[in-house]
């Protein structure tokens, strides 16, 4: 009798489990959006997207993440209607679970824009490793470690020399360290924030990138959240004379996960 009651609870474990392992494979989307009018003695428009999509398999992850932001204001001199702010980027990751509580290989491709950096066009491969210390429900912090090569098109000559290569169309290489956590307080409420640390590989005090973001999320449905997020992007050196280091952007944007 005793044996079979060990069975039984055996094999209801085992179905639980991979009913809950069901449940994460499979393809995942969020879509966020922000917009933001104000009017009156002055006028402008903020509008930001971003699409995350992924779909999991048992030992591999397939991601996609896209986003654009833009900010517009109407000129009361000329009365014409100007773009302030413009930047965009796209993702494709390729994650292959070797350990799927502890580590993680990713190689990933990137194509990305911001006039107001600087920054035409510019196209980004990473390659390396994630390392979960703690993958808990309420709890989770990661980091990673890689390399990334960066090649960019300039609006314009940089005012000093950077990168290796053609000064309009330089070329970057990079060691790339993440960190990340996110901790939830309940079932409604969750904190978070990540940092990246690119430090150049040829020229480590003339080249490097740090980019951080802390983030809050309240979860008002099964599918309906709202997410507040700081998100800096600081480079060094710039390629416009004058410009500031760090670039920034505090959006309030509803998801919609499912």
């Amino acid at each position: 009798m005793f044996k079979i009651f060990l069975l039984t609870v055996s094999l209801y474990s085992s179905l639980a489990f991979a009913e809950e392992e069901a449940k994460q494979l499979g393809i995942k989307n969020e879509t966020a959006i922000g917009y933001v009018v104000t009017g009156g003695n002055s006028q402008s428009e903020t509008t930001s997207l971003k699409e995350d999509v992924s779909y999991n398999w048992t030992r591999d992850i397939l991601k996609l993440k896209a986003q654009y932001i833009q900010t517009s204001g109407l000129d009361p001199q000329s009365d014409l209607n100007n773009v302030t702010a413009e930047n965009w980027a796209a993702t494709l990751r390729f994650e292959k679970v070797f350990d799927p509580k502890r580590f993680n290989g990713y190689i990933s491709y990137g194509w990305y824009g911001d006039r107001f950096q600087g920054v035409r066009e510019g196209q980004s491969t990473d390659i390396g490793g994630k390392y979960y210390f703690y993958k808990l429900k309420y709890f989770q912090l990661l980091s990673e470690l890689g390399y990334r090569y960066t090649r960019e098109l300039l609006v314009a000559e940089p005012t000093q020399k950077i990168g290796v290569g053609s000064s309009i169309m330089p070329e970057y290489h990079y060691l790339r360290s993440f960190l990340q956590a996110d901790y939830s307080f309940s079932k409604t409420f969750a904190v978070g924030a990540w940092l990246e640390f690119l430090p150049s590989v040829t020229n480590f005090t003339q080249d490097q990138r740090i980019n951080y973001s802390p983030y809050l999320t309240s979860i008002l449905t099964d599918v309906f959240s709202l997410k507040v997020a700081y998100e800096a992007r600081y480079r060094f050196p710039v390629t416009v004379a004058n410009n500031r280091l760090t670039d920034f952007t505090f959006t309030t944007s509803l998801l919609a996960t499912y």
